[in-house]
């Protein structure tokens, strides 16, 4: 046996499931229409009964969720025949639909005047960007993105910090976020920006998060940390610990900008995180280059191993897009598909 990933069991959520098994040749279900313990499995017929019996009814609810993915990956491996993918997922946009033939279409929305004006005014300002599940049709999560008063960019805003005072507002401007994102009425995952460093500058950063999200309504797990490889980490040790306190918590980690930043493939290893974020460098032109389409590929197949999903950003043509979508990457984010705009969540209007 080996070891796919560790995490503190604390939060982990099963809803009322305890270790199940699955019939090689079914699945059994009593009168009641549950299903019940039989026999373990031991074929590729039973694997697919068992993952229509763990994933799509015990796990239906807990769309994209670490145990799932793994247990997914698990279920679809290379050494037995594939099956199919589930349809849909528990954080489908209500207004999503098809409005002609192939074309994915959900609708956005925006801030009210009144709304903006009822912001505090000292507080930064951010615009959301979709990512979105096109093997599921619908919005992963919206990322939240630093912008200045009138929608300047981070830099902007970030060169008046400096040091440990750098990565505090990093740590608290996601208030401001949540804030914003709730107000809008978002369903979906938020994907918080963070430098490494932030999870280290207060020894109970995660709790603030927490309280942070909590008094937006959102919850552990609707709240993904992007850890940016823009900043190199200090001390490998405390960031795993502050890493184990994200998972305790319920949050999800994701690492941004994969292949243009500082860490390689150790960190990878030492810190899983439950999604990978492909840079717009490696994405620019994939279609025509065989250099970026390796990497692409290789990428791919070492996080489907290990249960962590991939995004693709700022994929900008529809080449990229189809090229991406054929090499296995389903969930896209880039000017294709929608730009960011402040205080409102874009619609995305795509024709497959």
């Amino acid at each position: 046996m080996v070891k796919l990933i560790y995490e503190p069991i604390a939060k982990r959520r099963f809803a009322n499931w305890g270790m199940r098994l699955v019939a090689e040749g079914g699945v059994d279900r009593g009168a009641d229409g549950e299903p019940t313990p039989v026999q373990p499995y031991g074929s590729a017929t039973a694997l697919e009964n068992w993952r229509e019996l763990f994933i799509n009814d015990a796990f239906a609810h807990i769309t994209e969720d670490r145990v799932r993915t793994v247990l997914d990956a698990f279920a679809r491996g290379r050494w037995h025949p594939r099956t199919a993918a589930t349809p849909g997922g528990a954080h489908s946009h209500p207004g999503a639909g098809r409005h002609e033939a192939g074309e994915l279409f959900i609708p956005g929305c925006a801030l009210s005047d009144d709304q903006r004006q009822g912001l505090p005014p000292t507080a930064p300002l951010f615009a959301f960007q979709p990512i979105v599940d096109f093997e599921n049709g619908r919005i992963s999560s919206y990322e939240a993105l630093l912008r200045g008063p009138a929608g300047e960019p981070p830099h902007s805003v970030l060169s008046a910090f400096t040091g440990a005072a750098l990565h505090r507002f990093g740590l608290h401007s996601k208030a401001a976020a949540m804030a914003i994102a709730r107000q809008l009425g978002s369903e979906a995952r938020l994907s918080l920006n963070l430098l490494p460093e932030s999870l280290l500058v207060d020894d109970n950063a995660v709790d603030q998060l927490v309280r942070a999200g909590a008094a937006c309504g959102f919850s552990p797990d609707r709240m993904v940390l992007e850890v940016t490889e823009e900043e190199a980490i200090t001390d490998p040790e405390r960031f795993a610990a502050a890493v184990n306190r994200v998972r305790a918590a319920g949050m999800r980690l994701a690492i941004d900008d994969f292949g243009a930043g500082y860490a390689g493939l150790s960190l990878r290893a030492d810190f899983q995180p439950d999604k990978l974020k492909i840079d717009r460098c490696i994405v620019h032109n994939v279609h025509e280059s065989g250099p970026r389409q390796a990497i692409v590929r290789a990428i791919v197949e070492f996080c489907y191993c290990l249960g962590i999903s991939v995004v693709a950003e700022g994929v900008e043509t529809a080449e990229e897009f189809h090229w991406l979508r054929s090499a296995g990457v389903h969930r896209i984010q880039g000017f294709l598909i929608a730009r960011p705009q402040l205080c409102a969540l874009p619609p995305v209007c795509w024709p497959g």
